[in-house]
């Protein structure tokens, strides 16, 4: 979920910056607490967004 949430703000900006996933983490809590409840966690849902973005801006540049 935090992933995909960020996927949505990296989508909606120039496309030329990180997503802030403690940012994305803490909107999600107003609605469940504690849900990346470890650092683990957000590692991974910045791995997912890295490579996400990083393949993204790739395929940019081939265009």
């Amino acid at each position: 979920m935090a992933a995909d949430i960020g996927l949505r703000v990296y989508n909606e900006s120039d496309k030329k910056s990180m997503v802030n996933v403690f940012d994305c983490v803490n909107k999600m809590r107003g609605d469940r607490n504690g849900i990346v409840s470890s650092k683990d966690l957000y590692k991974y849902i910045f791995k997912v967004l890295k490579n996400i973005t990083d393949s993204a801006s790739t395929s940019d540049s081939k265009l």
